[in-house]
């Protein structure tokens, strides 16, 4: 796992505040998803915010700020 550059980590902000898909899924739908489950919004947007992060640094993130998708295995 490669750190995020303070470039990167704008640009995923950035993505998530507007609404765009930042990679698993819209952040809003994800955060609705876990407010639901944790039981208040404050709470689901700090949920989605921890998986989309997780997943930035774990695959990466493309030049327009797009976290990149899950390598498949090749048979």
């Amino acid at each position: 796992m490669a750190k995020l550059t303070k470039k990167q980590r704008s640009a995923i902000a950035k993505r998530a505040r507007s609404g765009k898909n930042v990679g698993k899924g819209n952040f809003n739908k994800v955060a609705k998803k876990a407010a639901k489950r944790y039981g208040s919004a404050a709470a689901g947007r700090r949920v989605a915010a921890a998986a989309m992060w997780k997943a930035a640094q774990k695959r990466g993130v493309t030049k327009a700020g797009k976290i990149k998708a899950k390598r498949r295995k090749k048979k």
